[in-house]
């Protein structure tokens, strides 16, 4: 299983992603399931690299 290392930026922005959801939306139970769901993609991603599309077909930037 690879390790999963979170950036300091993104952890703070599924921190506001939650906070939004659970207090402005007031749902806390979907802010959950939608930081978890994220939580999850990540992790597979970490031990399945090439299951997820390219950033260039999703972005316009340039990738290996």
């Amino acid at each position: 299983m690879a390790e999963l290392r979170v950036s300091p930026e993104a952890a703070n922005d599924l921190r506001e992603i939650w906070k939004y959801i659970a207090g402005q939306l007031d749902a806390p139970a979907s802010a959950q399931k939608l930081v978890s769901h994220i939580l999850q993609s990540m992790r597979r991603l970490a031990d399945f690299p090439k299951s997820g599309p390219t950033l260039s077909s999703v972005l316009d930037v340039e990738t290996d």
